[in-house]
């Protein structure tokens, strides 16, 4: 597998792992203890990867991806379900 076929194998598994945990966030019977524990975990996430070797741009990705998330808690939370 080259470097391209690697990458393009790693954009699915984040979109099919993304589509996977918006679908668990829309689903979820307590979104309110979901939300607290998704920001915490976020904060948790983000703690650890600054510590390392991370790159700017991989920084971003996680933040990106965790607002999407984030934003689906909220969507949830609005949503009175």
């Amino acid at each position: 597998m080259n470097e391209i076929d690697r990458l393009e194998h790693i954009i699915g598994q984040v979109a099919a792992l993304k589509t996977f945990c918006v679908t668990v966030v829309a689903t979820y019977p307590n979104p309110v203890e979901l939300s607290k524990c998704l920001s915490t975990l976020a904060e948790v996430t983000m703690a650890k990867t600054l510590g390392g070797a991370a790159s700017e741009s991989v920084l971003a990705d996680i933040e990106s991806v965790l607002a999407d998330l984030k934003d689906a808690a909220s969507k949830r939370l609005a949503d009175g379900a």
